[in-house]
């Protein structure tokens, strides 16, 4: 289910969120779980739409146990499956802003490129911004803390008829 060295490597990952607040895992999952999230993520999600919040599709997914977020939270969050395609987006909103938390995002989209969008951001509110990286069966934690808030970037028509598959659990 889950890539042998990270499993080895618990306490470092779960020392290195508490310090750092955030953590990318690369090549996460194994392939055959890995397979298995992505028809997960295939159910049928719904447009959801708000101009001046978001444009994307989406649906609530069950995922399988994960004991690794278990071990690290105490809890299994709770993920929806969220779909970007060619003008898709959230936005930073002072109306919509996002309480303290954890977000788990696993992603699922392969052969994805940088210059299509989609790139989920976190931003603190004074201009600073942290870049998520953009590569499949990747896991990434992020501690939101008070003022700091995610948003993902327009989906231009590069990506054509693409889509960029997220699983977002929060916290």
């Amino acid at each position: 289910m889950i890539n042998e060295f990270y499993l080895e490597n618990l306490e470092t990952v779960k020392r290195t969120f508490q310090e750092e607040g955030q953590v990318v895992l690369f090549d996460f999952f194994t392939k055959d779980f890995f397979s298995l999230l992505k028809k997960i993520a295939e159910k049928k999600p719904r447009p959801e739409k708000d101009p001046l919040l978001h444009s994307f599709s989406t649906v609530s997914v069950d995922l399988p146990e994960l004991p690794f977020l278990r071990s690290l939270f105490k809890k299994q969050p709770d993920f929806r499956s969220y779909r970007f395609g060619w003008k898709d987006y959230t936005l930073l909103h002072d109306l919509d802003m996002q309480k303290p938390g954890i977000d788990i995002i696993i992603d699922l989209a392969e052969d994805w490129q940088e210059k299509w969008g989609g790139s989920v951001y976190y931003v603190d509110g004074t201009g600073n911004f942290t870049k998520m990286p953009i590569k499949a069966n990747t896991l990434i934690l992020v501690k939101r803390t008070s003022g700091n808030n995610r948003f993902i970037k327009y989906v231009n028509h590069l990506a054509g008829t693409r889509k960029r598959s997220l699983l977002i659990g929060s916290l």
